[in-house]
């Protein structure tokens, strides 16, 4: 397959698709809470929205820097990246490196999985100048400080095996072509919670699996919440 040449960030925000890439869903209630009260460094107030009224409630929680709308390793490589996703950096350089540690280059240079743009790769970007042009800048202090508590974060065995012991379904799934997480670490999580825990395993597939490999991703995550409703519902 031939691969198309990247739109340049000018072309992508005169593109007549451009202004519709992404779009609001007001959330039925929005607001924030406190979380790690008593904790070092606690409490903070995290933002959240509640979005539909169902009996089933699914919690998403955001990763480093991204916005709420998103979701419509050998140890030194997971500091050098964290601390290049922080390094200050111009807008045409910060989107090569998102490109980079987010997704694989099978899927970046592929056409565009939606038919718009030419290339999938010109949609990521699409989409991210789309979140600046429309969202609140985020602040710098706090994304700092996020890279900072993930880069150094330690869930040691101990406290894996008190998740699993707690929690009787737990799904681990990461792509083996991650460039941000090296997919080896979701061994070492399937090991220390043990019991019934599962995992998948993407092969080719980069950090962001609801991108890449958006139909497995549905029906991998209806199967376990219908899995979880039919074992635990209380009618």
């Amino acid at each position: 397959m031939t691969n198309l040449l990247p739109l340049s960030i000018e072309e992508i925000l005169a593109h007549p698709a451009f202004p519709t890439v992404l779009e609001f869903h007001t959330p039925d209630r929005q607001g924030s809470a406190l979380v790690a009260e008593g904790r070092a460094g606690g409490p903070i107030s995290i933002g959240y929205e509640v979005h539909g009224t169902g009996p089933v409630h699914l919690v998403w929680i955001m990763g480093l820097n991204a916005p709420k709308i998103a979701w419509y390793r050998p140890w030194y490589q997971h500091v050098a990246r964290r601390i290049e996703m922080i390094r200050p950096k111009n807008l045409a350089a910060r989107l090569e490196a998102a490109k980079a540690n987010l997704f694989s280059e099978e899927w970046l240079t592929r056409p565009d999985d939606l038919g718009e743009f030419p290339t999938n790769a010109d949609r990521f970007v699409a989409e991210d100048l789309w979140r600046i042009e429309k969202l609140p800048a985020p602040v710098y202090q706090g994304t700092l400080l996020q890279g900072l508590a993930v880069s150094w974060h330690y869930m040691g065995p101990e406290r894996l095996k008190v998740l699993g012991a707690e929690i009787p379904d737990i799904l681990v799934v990461t792509g083996d072509n991650d460039a941000l997480i090296e997919h080896k670490h979701s061994d070492v999580l399937v090991d220390g919670i043990g019991g019934t825990v599962r995992k998948i395993l993407f092969p080719g597939v980069g950090h962001c699996l609801q991108f890449e490999v958006v139909d497995e991703y549905h029906t991998m995550l209806e199967e376990f919440i219908l899995h979880a409703q039919k074992k635990y519902w209380k009618s």
